[in-house]
């Protein structure tokens, strides 16, 4: 037998991969694994950051009289959408209205949750504000509930409570009746020598 030595080509690896794409985060991944990366960032850049760091310290310290600012801006927000509740409602007979109910017994909520965060943290408490609560709470106690049940509850339950809308009816006959000695124009001169 004849030995003819067979001769195979190898041929020459190329790179499976050239022609993939690979996304950007993938390639920065690869870069950075194999020392391609970034560079260390220069001096330059950690004394801004120093800088940046020092600055940050000090916008948290006086972060604290922005935080009572905010707290005041937030009361005042919360007595103006009340005393705009109040005074809709002496302007209108919005008592059947239930978008006006949702509002109403949202901004009274949300003037309590408002007063306790401002007021009796510091245990410093408003007379005036003290005796507008007291009053509004306490409307028409010889009910079955007062008024300021309702507008604590309202917005817990989903409800329309005849007695919460007929409060609200001779709130706004009243204010009709006798506008400068009615409850609602007392209240909403409370409100307004508030803030």
């Amino acid at each position: 037998m004849h030995n003819k030595k067979k001769s195979y080509k190898v041929p020459i690896m190329t790179d499976p991969y050239k022609d993939i794409r690979v996304p950007r985060v993938e390639r920065k991944k690869y870069l950075e694994e194999r020392g391609g990366g970034k560079p260390p960032p220069p001096k330059k850049n950690l004394l801004l950051l120093a800088v940046l760091n020092l600055l940050k310290k000090f916008v948290k310290v006086f972060g604290k009289t922005s935080k009572k600012e905010e707290k005041i801006s937030n009361f005042k927000i919360a007595t103006d959408s009340l005393k705009s509740c109040m005074k809709d409602l002496s302007e209108k007979d919005l008592s059947k209205d239930s978008n006006f109910l949702k509002n109403f017994s949202n901004a009274f909520k949300s003037f309590l949750n408002e007063y306790d965060l401002l007021y009796l943290m510091k245990k410093n408490k408003n007379e005036k504000i003290e005796k507008l609560i007291k009053e509004i709470n306490n409307f028409y106690a010889e009910q079955e509930y007062p008024l300021g049940y309702y507008l604590k509850k309202y917005r817990e339950e989903n409800w329309h409570p005849f007695p919460f809308m007929a409060i609200l009816k001779e709130l706004h006959l009243d204010y009709k009746k006798n506008e400068s000695k009615s409850t609602l124009f007392i209240w909403i001169s409370y409100l307004e020598e508030i803030v």
